[in-house]
């Protein structure tokens, strides 16, 4: 695990790396883990731009895919929390309160059981409102 350093040590670090018998190794990697990054915020853009979470603050997320994903969310205006879920591409309808909610209804919504999800709700006792 890297620690935090400032722009000096930084550059150092990479100075060190560059010199190295491994230069171009680690420097590939680098570039890719970098890369990798990239796509990832822009797939969780699109996510959030389907989801149309403008007023809303994002507190927590579950990233299944690029056309998949759970927001726990805190809207701007009345501070209540709010699941958002995205399936294949499309926001989903139904309305969710927690993370769990959102994630069960997920998997429901995905299978084609929607009228489902409540009733799982309860039997796994998952509440409504975020302690």
């Amino acid at each position: 695990m890297l620690k935090e350093r400032n722009q000096d040590e930084i550059l150092e670090y990479f100075n060190e790396k560059i010199n190295g018998d491994m230069a171009k190794f680690q420097l590939s990697r680098i570039y890719y883990m970098a890369k990798d990054e990239q796509e990832n915020r822009e797939k969780k853009n699109k996510l959030i731009e389907i989801a149309k979470i403008k007023r809303y603050e994002i507190i927590r997320e579950v990233i299944i895919d690029e056309y998949n994903a759970v927001f726990e969310t805190k809207d701007s205006k009345n501070e209540k929390m709010y699941t958002i879920v995205v399936i294949n591409g499309s926001r989903s309808t139904s309305g969710y309160y927690t993370l769990e909610q959102g994630l069960v209804g997920w998997i429901c919504e995905k299978q084609g059981y929607s009228d489902v999800a409540w009733h799982l709700f309860r039997m796994l006792d998952i509440k409504n409102k975020v302690d």
